[in-house]
C-alpha cells in the first residue's frame, strides 16, 4: 500500500488576502506514477484536497489543504518498523503537520506501521488492514482485523466450510487471521494452510492432491493477490473444479468489464465481499475519473482525506461556538512531536473530532469509534459462477442498530450476517421459475406425444411391390391405415422420399417444440440461487439438475 499525508501549515498570500494553508503530504514506498496519476495514490489524496478546497464548508475561504512533498530522504520504503518510525516522527516535527495518513507500503516487509506511529503521535490514519490485536490506536480506514474475522467466521459457518485450503502471502496475512483460525480450531474444522512464494505453480501440485476443492485466499497485499489469481487460472485452480473464498474487500472489481470477465470465462464459483456505498454523496469527485474503477486502497485513501476534511470542519466550528481563543485553525492542531522516552504523546484536539466524523464515501460509511475503529459500515457478499459472478447473496454489517436507523426497517438476522431477505426473494423466483417449467412440460406433453406417433417406420419390404404411392394407398389394413409410410398420407412422418417442402414443414415444427421443452442435466450453471450454499463446495455446483437445454436437432427418419 502506500504512505503518509499529512496536514501542514503554511502562510501564503493569495490576491492580497492573508491565508493560511492546511497542507498534507505522503510519504509512500512507492515511486510517482507517470502518466495520469497511474498506480500513484498520492493523485488520489489530492483529489480530496480538491473537493475540500472546493467546497467552502470545510475550512471557509481563508483555508486551503496543499499537498507538501516530503523531503527525498524520508520518501520511500524503509525495511523495519523502526526505520518508517524515524521517517514518520522526522517529518512530524520538519513539516509540523496536523494530521497523517500512513499506507503500508512505507514499510511493506513489517506489520501495520499506522498502528505503532500511533503510539507515537496523532492523528494517524490507517489505509490497510491493521495487525489483529495489536491495540491500535490510528483511525482504521479498512475495517479492523477482529471485524473481518468475524465476517469471515460468519461467512464460512453459513456455507457449511469445514474442510479448506488457506493461502495467504505473508506472515501478516497469516496473524490478520488468527481470529478465523482460532474459532477452527475450537470448532474442529481441518484446515490446511500453504504460505505462497512468488510463484504459485510451486503450490499446485500439493493443492490438487489434497481431499477438498474449497480454497480462502487472503493477501496483506492487493497486488500480491491479483498475481496469484492470474497465476490460479493459468494452472486451472480457478476453474470449474473448486470454490473460492476471496477474504480481500473488493478484490474483484464488478466495474473492470475486462478482469470480470477474464474470471467469469474461468466458471469457478467465487465468494467475495464489497465495501457498501450509496450515491447519496456528502461531497462530489473532482477528477473526471471514473471512481468505481479505483482500486479499494485508492478509495480508502481518498476517504481518508475527506475523513481529515470533515474533522477539520467541525473543529472550526467548535472553536467559532466557543469563542476558543489562542493560535489559528490549524496552528492549534499541530501534531504533537514524537517523545523521546515510552509516555504517550500529547493527545491532538484535532483527533477528538474526526471520532465524530460521520459520512457516506466512496467505501461506504465512515465513522470511527473511540480506539479508531471504523464503524457502522455494511459489507455486501457476493457469489456465482460464470456470469452469475455478480449475484447479491447477502448482507453483513458492523452495527445493526445504526443498520436499522439509516434505513428504517428490521435487519431479519439474530446475528450480524443477514441472508434472509436475498434467499427469500431468490427463493420465490425460483419456486416461480420452476413452476413455469413445470408448466410450460405440461402444455408441450401431449403435443410431443402426437408428434411421435406420427412417427412410425412400416417394413419397407411391404412397399417393395409398389412403384406409386396411389399403388400404395388402395390396400388399406385392418387398422385402417396405408401400407407404407413414405407415401407422406396426413397423420404420419414424411421420409426421405417425400417431398422436401413436406419433410422441412414437419421438422422445423418438431423442432420448435422440443426447443420449448426444459430437459433435465447435471449442469447447475444459473441455479446458483436456487440450490442454495450447501450445493457448493465439494459438489462443484451440481446438486440442482435443471436447466434450459437445446436437444439434438430432429432430422428425416
Amino acid at each position: 500500500m502506500k504512505a503518509c499525508t499529512a496536514a501542514v501549515l503554511v502562510l501564503l498570500t493569495l490576491q492580497g488576502v492573508c491565508a493560511l494553508d492546511v497542507g498534507f503530504s505522503i510519504l509512500t514506498g512507492n515511486p510517482p506514477g507517470t502518466r495520469f496519476c497511474e498506480n500513484d495514490i498520492r493523485c488520489f489524496a489530492e483529489a480530496g484536497a480538491q473537493y475540500i478546497n472546493t467546497n467552502q464548508t470545510f475550512l471557509t475561504k481563508l483555508y486551503q489543504l496543499k499537498h507538501i512533498p516530503p523531503d527525498s530522504a524520508i520518501s520511500g520504503a524503509t525495511d523495519t518498523v523502526h526505520e518508517g518510525l524515524l521517517d514518520i516522527c522526522s517529518h512530524v516535527a520538519q513539516a509540523q503537520i496536523s494530521a497523517i495518513i500512513v499506507t503500508r507500503d512505507k514499510t511493506p516487509d513489517a506489520d501495520d506501521i499506522a498502528g505503532v506511529a500511533s503510539h507515537a503521535t496523532n492523528p494517524v490514519m490507517g489505509v490497510d488492514l491493521d495487525a489483529f490485536g495489536a491495540g491500535s490506536r490510528a483511525f482504521k480506514m479498512y475495517p479492523s482485523a477482529e471485524d473481518m474475522n468475524t465476517l469471515f467466521i460468519d461467512v464460512s459457518s453459513y456455507f457449511t466450510w469445514r474442510n479448506f485450503i488457506l493461502l495467504y502471502d505473508d506472515p501478516t496475512a497469516y496473524s490478520n487471521l488468527l481470529g478465523m483460525i482460532n474459532h477452527a480450531s475450537n470448532e474442529e474444522w481441518n484446515i490446511t494452510s500453504i504460505r505462497l512464494a512468488d510463484d504459485l505453480s510451486d503450490h499446485a501440485r500439493n493443492i490438487s492432491k489434497l481431499d477438498t476443492s474449497n480454497i480462502f485466499i487472503f493477501c496483506s497485499s492487493e497486488d500480491k493477490l491479483q498475481l496469484i489469481l492470474n497465476q490460479a487460472i493459468e494452472l486451472e485452480i480457478l476453474g470449474p473444479n473448486y470454490t473460492w473464498i476471496v477474504g480481500n474487500l473488493n478484490a474483484i472489481q464488478l466495474h473492470d468489464p475486462l478482469k470480470l470477465s477474464e474470471l467469469e470465462t474461468t466458471n469457478a464459483y467465487i465468494i467475495h465481499f464489497q465495501m457498501n456505498y450509496t450515491r447519496e454523496m456528502q461531497y462530489y469527485l473532482p477528477l473526471s475519473t471514473d471512481y468505481q474503477r479505483w482500486d479499494f486502497q485508492s478509495k480508502l485513501t481518498f476517504d481518508a482525506v475527506i475523513a481529515l476534511g470533515h474533522g477539520l470542519r467541525t473543529y472550526r466550528q467548535y472553536r467559532d461556538r466557543t469563542l476558543v481563543r489562542g493560535n489559528s485553525l490549524p496552528g492549534d492542531t499541530l501534531m504533537p512531536s514524537c517523545p523521546n522516552s515510552g509516555i504517550d504523546p500529547t493527545e491532538n484536539p484535532l483527533s477528538d473530532h474526526i471520532k465524530m466524523v460521520g459520512f457516506e464515501g466512496v467505501t461506504g460509511n465512515v465513522a470511527f469509534d473511540d480506539n479508531g475503529n471504523r464503524v457502522n459500515y455494511s459489507i455486501s457478499i457476493y457469489s456465482g459462477q460464470g456470469e452469475t459472478l455478480e449475484q447479491l447473496r447477502g448482507e453483513w454489517t458492523q452495527n445493526i442498530d445504526f443498520w436499522e436507523q439509516k434505513w428504517n426497517t428490521r435487519w431479519n438476522s439474530d446475528g450480524r450476517l443477514n441472508v434472509t431477505a436475498y434467499n427469500s426473494k431468490q427463493n420465490a423466483l425460483c419456486q416461480e421459475g420452476l413452476r413455469d417449467l413445470k408448466s410450460k412440460q405440461d402444455d408441450k406433453d401431449s403435443e410431443i406425444a402426437a408428434l411421435k406417433a406420427q412417427i412410425q417406420k412400416q417394413p419397407l419390404t411391404i412397399c417393395d411391390r409398389y412403384e406409386t404411392c396411389d399403388e400404395c394407398k388402395e390396400p388399406v389394413t385392418e387398422e385402417g391405415g396405408p401400407n407404407c409410410g413414405w407415401c407422406g398420407r396426413k397423420g404420419y412422418a414424411p421420409t426421405g422420399v417425400s417431398d422436401d417442402s413436406v419433410k422441412g414443414a414437419f421438422y422445423a415444427h418438431l423442432n420448435s417444440v422440443c426447443d420449448s421443452v426444459p430437459t433435465c442435466h447435471t449442469n447447475g450453471y444459473g441455479y446458483e440461487s436456487c440450490r442454495g450454499p450447501h450445493g457448493s463446495g465439494s459438489r462443484y455446483n451440481s446438486s440442482l439438475s435443471v436447466c434450459f437445454s437445446t436437444p439434438p436437432e430432429v432430422g428425416a427418419l
